[in-house]
């Protein structure tokens, strides 16, 4: 049996997150809204955890009501994490809605996830 291995992937998904200010005055809301893409291996449909990696769904937004930093984490098919955080300041009355980055982490697990 001979097997051609053409593709390892070895990068991280690349992960964007967008803020939405949903409601005005006291209460708001913002909604953080994930998007990732990854050429190599793809995007499994339970790609997105909120709750640092113990948890992934397909739910790729998420509803904040509070001031803070919050990390969505991105796994490719093939296993690589990357995570994004978000800083939602737009709670305030007059604060910016700012502060995206992504954080330089890169964890490989050793089987595949499956899709």
């Amino acid at each position: 049996v001979v097997v051609d291995i053409m593709n390892i992937d070895k990068k991280q998904p690349e992960v964007s997150v967008t803020m939405e200010v949903l409601d005005e005055g006291l209460g708001k809301k913002v909604k953080l809204q994930a998007e990732a893409e990854d050429e190599d291996s793809g995007i499994p449909d339970e790609a997105y955890s909120w709750d640092e990696g113990s948890t992934y769904s397909d739910q790729s937004s998420k509803i904040v009501t509070e001031n803070g930093t919050y990390q969505v984490y991105v796994r490719d098919k093939a296993g690589i994490l990357a995570k994004y955080a978000s800083r939602a300041f737009a709670l305030d009355p007059g604060a910016k809605l700012c502060y995206n980055k992504l954080i330089n982490y890169v964890e490989k697990r050793d089987k595949p996830w499956k899709s």
